[in-house]
């Protein structure tokens, strides 16, 4: 008897996991273990303009795109693709910096966003040679985002930063069983995630 396939799983890993939702998870991490006492209004602002930035606006643009026949699908899968949902997302994750600069909780999250803004030039700088894993670089991002929170605050994040690896385990493995990446376009990703984000412990 043969095997179920697991395509379905990774699908819907694919689906669950997808790389607009990186920042608002990197977001949600920083302020439930860094900002406990924080004012509610605080974390309410910080969170809305992260969210509507790095998540509405971004989705909006796909769907439109979808509609008008320029994008098949939300998971951005051929290159030609690719080009105006990037960097419509790196535009909207500048704004979304550019309002949190003004927040004193908000600097580890404009770090993070410009990271991510970093990461996603590269990605359409190579976008005519390769295509580089946007799902493996935005999770790589968040583990690199949890590695510069535990250096610069000084506190354990052994276990977090262990559950972040397995996801980017989890959904690089995915990407190349449904044959969507290769492995190296995948491993490429994590690079081009989590450099950006670590580069940004010596700028802290």
């Amino acid at each position: 008897m043969f095997p179920m396939s697991l395509n379905w799983l990774y699908k819907l890993l694919s689906y669950i996991l997808h790389p607009v939702i990186a920042p608002l998870t990197a977001t949600i991490i920083y302020l439930s273990v860094f900002f406990n006492n924080t004012i509610y209004q605080e974390k309410v602002i910080v969170m809305a303009l992260v969210f509507v930035t790095t998540y509405i606006l971004p989705i909006i643009v796909i769907l439109i795109l979808i509609k008008f026949k320029i994008v098949k699908t939300m998971y951005l899968s051929e290159r030609k693709e690719r080009s105006i949902p990037i960097i419509a997302t790196a535009l909207f994750a500048i704004i979304g910096a550019k309002y949190l600069d003004n927040l004193e909780i908000g600097l580890p999250v404009v770090l993070y966003l410009r990271g991510s803004v970093i990461s996603l030039l590269i990605i359409l700088i190579f976008l005519n040679k390769i295509k580089i894993s946007l799902h493996s670089s935005a999770f790589a991002s968040i583990t690199g985002f949890i590695l510069y929170l535990s250096c610069s605050y000084y506190i354990n994040l052994n276990s977090l930063l262990a559950i972040s690896i397995i996801i980017v385990g989890v959904i690089s493995t995915s990407r190349t069983k449904l044959k969507v990446h290769t492995i190296s376009e995948t491993v490429l990703g994590i690079i081009v995630g989590l450099v950006p984000q670590t580069f940004m412990i010596g700028l802290y």
